[in-house]
């Protein structure tokens, strides 16, 4: 026995030894990738052409930063404009800014090329009395001219946008962009201003994965701790069970940063779920060895002093360890399998967080059987014990209030069983950046400003390429076609406005062949035109009502069935690029991934039941909490407006994992004893307790300041409690109705046939 503890206490300092090492590297190289585009696969339709655009134009993303404007006192409301503007065209990253001051309008006709005067809507003139000052004039008629109003200037004139388009080829973080920029619009200006754009939601939402990785996880370990030591009345043990945890997590992080996997919104979860969920196999374990232990104290006659001795303590952690090391085994196996159905799916995301969660469920589980005998060896320290409390006691009162309490909730399962072919499909798929944060948020109430003063809020590009490179020419018959496409497209209800060429030539009231040849010649034309034209193509920006993904899709079917009508299909192929679109190809994808793993995750753990039971019946009827918890998990999200997305895709697959664990555990003993009653009152305590400690660590993240995490938190929190009351309250009910089961599963066979081994070596 004593060269088995020194072996175990030798894998132990291992493992605490590359643990250690294991942490410095995370330390010197964890990073967080909050950029949505790590959801897809680099053979993604919408990444392939956002990159060939990007490349074409030189530029990516667009930022709009929101200004106030006072059309009463123009000249001082342009100088504020005017100082960001010049700011921010000196950023390394900004390919280009459009303002009012690249606004023009018709100044007439020229003799020679370019042919037309452009004039621009706000003149800028230095001031030679006083050398660098500016003196601005400003025409209201760009009020009225539906090419830069409502897109540069609102059309009651009080806000206006300054429009950023990043570099394509420099790759800058999205929390750098965003303070660089803020920076420089404060060092000019005491103006109130706004950012809005993709790039900024991901400043933010790297901000917030940083706050749940280092705030709320730690947040949660704490929570766990106060709950546990309600239980073991010993702050030793109480740690203790966070210790595999811990350990795993560094583990996890560090096989991800080797393999140069993506720490993204979803896979910085998986720590956190760590320890929500490997920090009850600690619990198990000790629950076990002060099981035993008192029992050994009891046949000995107590310890000395409150203390037990080496060798009664060795024993104890012995069989401790040969008792619970199957059980917590099988519970991690199952939660495994909730997360490893996300394996065998398409989004490369999904898959690392089935990959990496599943693999630091397991090392929670061995660090378990490992580190925690290992730390015990050393503890003889008797600890109070907190009087447990038989459940079988209940009143008359009670007895009848439970009655009550289990007819209602069968009548609740009921009626949600018979609901969800009507309310299930109607779960929201719409995926949207905003949303994923809360509507206090500074980028919530940007963006609904934004669509406030100008009725948009995000941006898609539409390309048009010439077949095989040739140069763009249009022609009178050509541009017409466009214009009458183009027409149809403005016409779709989710796009608000848009800027293109064809807006500036019905602004300028100038043929679209003659000003592409002018601004050709012109170099303010060049300047007005470049974001929108290149050698072989032009693009038009279209500005949505939304940024969600099912404005996205209504906008790409409509240009498609305009397209189809067009006939410019033998001129131009035309593209779509944004990141409305991403949400769209997203959305589509998490659907597909969704039903996939929630019925792999269901098929592994029905295999897992029926090599555990060995019967098919007991196996179907362990799993019906798992299906019941499943169904009520998307009739609340179809209640409560819960969209599917990324991170809530994961849920129903965890709460299999999970879930399975309580009816494992019921019907284990219902096994045992042939009793449905005998089964409740043995397996009700430590299932609701377990319940309520997974309820409470993942009330925490009800704080989180992202939205998307706050629903995470409601429907594991909704869906366990669902889950515990189907094991306690529906799953008896039902045995109640059936012969009994006779079959024994694994573990209880094996550990059977080593107490009788154990008799007979004490008989003789």
């Amino acid at each position: 026995m004593k060269k088995k503890r020194d072996l175990n206490v030798i894998f132990t300092v291992f493992i605490l030894l590359t643990t250690a090492l294991f942490g410095i590297y995370v330390v010197k190289n964890l990073y967080f990738d909050s950029t949505f585009y790590a959801f897809l696969d680099r053979t993604s339709p919408t990444l392939i052409a956002s990159e060939a655009i990007a490349k074409k134009y030189g530029d990516t993303t667009t930022i709009m930063v929101l200004l106030p404007f006072d059309p009463d006192r123009a000249e001082e409301s342009l100088r504020e404009v005017d100082n960001v503007v010049r700011a921010l065209e000196k950023v390394p990253f900004v390919q280009s800014v459009e303002s009012l001051f690249n606004a023009q309008k018709n100044g007439g006709l020229l003799l020679g090329a370019p042919f037309i005067r452009f004039q621009p809507y706000v003149t800028v003139t230095e001031d030679s009395e006083n050398p660098g000052h500016r003196k601005y004039a400003f025409d209201r008629g760009i009020l009225q001219d539906r090419a830069y109003s409502g897109i540069l200037i609102s059309e009651d004139g009080r806000s206006v946008t300054v429009m950023l388009r990043k570099r394509a080829e420099m790759r800058v973080s999205a929390i750098e962009l965003s303070n660089r920029l803020q920076s420089e619009i404060r060092s000019v200006t005491s103006l109130p201003f706004k950012l809005i754009g993709e790039d900024i939601v991901e400043a933010d939402l790297f901000d917030s994965v940083r706050v749940l990785a280092f705030v709320y996880t730690p947040l949660i370990g704490f929570v766990v701790l106060g709950i546990f030591l309600l239980k073991f009345r010993s702050l030793f043990l109480t740690l203790l069970t966070l210790v595999p945890p811990l350990l795993s997590s560094i583990w996890v992080y560090f096989f991800m940063l080797v393999f140069h996997r993506n720490i993204n919104s979803l896979t910085v979860l998986i720590p956190t779920f760590i320890v929500i969920i490997g920090s009850a196999y600690g619990m198990h374990y000790l629950s076990r060895f002060l099981e035993v232990r008192k029992e050994t104290e009891r046949r000995s006659g107590g310890g000395e002093g409150g203390r037990i001795s080496s060798a009664s303590l060795s024993a104890t952690v012995k069989q401790a360890s040969r008792e619970e090391w199957m059980p917590i085994l099988f519970s991690a196996l199952t939660t495994m399998a909730g997360f490893a159905s996300n394996i065998f799916l398409q989004m490369e995301a999904f898959r690392d967080m089935g990959i990496f969660a599943s693999l630091g469920i397991f090392l929670c589980a061995v660090f378990t059987m490992v580190v925690t005998p290992s730390f015990l060896y050393f503890y003889r320290k008797s600890p109070a014990q907190k009087q447990e409390s038989s459940i079988r006691a209940r009143s008359t009162r009670e007895s009848r209030f439970g009655r009550y309490l289990k007819w209602a909730f069968i009548g609740f399962t009921a009626i949600g069983i018979g609901l969800s072919p009507f309310l299930i499909p109607q779960v929201s798929l719409e995926m949207d950046s905003y949303r994923y944060f809360k509507e206090s948020s500074t980028l919530r109430q940007s963006a609904n400003q934004l669509k406030a003063d100008f009725g948009w809020v995000s941006n898609m590009y539409l390309v048009f390429e010439t077949p095989e490179g040739r140069p763009l020419s249009i022609q009178s018959e050509g541009a017409q076609k466009i214009k009458t496409f183009l027409d149809q497209v403005e016409r779709i209800p989710q796009i608000a406005n848009q800027m293109s060429i064809v807006k500036m030539s019905e602004s300028l009231k100038i043929p679209m062949p003659l000003l592409v040849s002018a601004t050709r010649m012109s170099a303010q034309g060049k300047e007005m035109t470049r974001p929108f034209i290149t050698e072989d193509s032009f693009r038009v920006m279209l500005f949505l009502t939304s940024n969600d993904s099912a404005a996205a899709k209504e906008v790409k079917s409509g240009i498609e069935s305009a397209w189809e009508d067009a006939e410019l299909a033998n001129d131009y192929t035309i593209r779509l690029t944004g990141a409305p679109l991403v949400w769209a190809e997203l959305s589509a994808l998490v659907v597909s991934n969704q039903v996939e793993s929630t019925l792999i995750a269901f098929g592994m753990i029905l295999l897992l039941l029926f090599i555990s039971f060995r019967s098919i019946k007991t196996a179907l009827f362990s799993s019906i909490p798992i299906g019941i918890t499943v169904v009520f998990n998307f009739l609340f999200m179809s209640i409560f407006k819960i969209s599917l997305d990324i991170p809530t895709a994961i849920v129903a697959g965890m709460l299999q994992g999970l879930v399975i664990d309580y009816a494992i555990h019921f019907m284990f003993w219902y096994k045992q004893t042939q009793d449905v009653e005998d089964a409740f009152h043995k397996t009700a305590s430590p299932i609701l307790f377990n319940g309520m400690s997974l309820i409470g660590c993942f009330a925490v993240l009800l704080l989180s300041p992202m939205m998307v995490y706050v629903k995470i938190a409601w429907l594991m929190v909704l869906g366990i409690t669902v889950g515990v009351l189907t094991t306690l309250v529906f799953l008896p009910a039902l045995l109640r109705w059936r012969l009994p089961l006779t079959f024994k599963p694994v573990w209880n066979r094996r550990k059977d046939a080593s107490v009788q081994n154990a008799r007979e070596h004490s008989i003789d």
